[in-house]
C-alpha cells in the first residue's frame, strides 16, 4: 500500500470515526445516555474491529490508530508521541502516518525506546 493509499484509508477512518460520534451525539440529546445500549455497543465494536484491520493493512504495529483516535481526540489535543529523541506533536493524519512509519520496514512492532508524552 502506497503513502498515498494509507493516507486516503486513514480519511475514511476518521470521517466514518466523526459521522459515528456526531449520530450518536444526536440520539443522546433526544434520548440521554445509550452507552449501555447494545447497539451502541455493537457500532462501537464494530469500528474498533475497522480500526485493528486497517493498523494491521497500514503496517502499525504499536497501536498508534487507536492512540491517536482516542487519547489524542484524532490529533485536536496535539499530544506529543515518538520514537526516541524524535517526538513532536501529533495532530494530523500525514503526522500520524510519520510516527507509524511511512515503509512498512520502518515500523518493526519494537515499543522499547517509543514515548508517548
Amino acid at each position: 500500500m502506497t503513502d498515498e493509499e494509507k493516507i486516503s484509508e486513514l480519511r475514511k477512518w476518521r470521517k466514518t470515526y466523526r459521522r459515528l460520534n456526531k449520530d450518536f451525539e444526536k440520539i443522546e440529546s433526544a434520548l440521554g445516555s445509550c452507552a449501555d445500549w447494545p447497539l451502541w455497543e455493537t457500532v462501537w465494536k464494530g469500528f474498533e474491529a475497522y480500526t485493528d484491520t486497517l493498523s494491521r493493512l497500514i503496517g502499525d504495529n504499536d497501536k498508534w490508530l487507536d492512540w491517536f483516535c482516542y487519547e489524542n481526540d484524532m490529533g485536536a489535543k496535539g499530544y506529543e508521541a515518538g520514537h526516541g529523541d524524535n517526538v513532536r506533536p501529533i495532530k494530523t493524519l500525514d503526522d500520524l502516518l510519520d510516527l507509524i512509519g511511512r515503509r512498512d520496514d520502518q515500523n518493526t512492532g519494537d515499543t522499547e525506546g517509543v514515548r508517548q508524552l
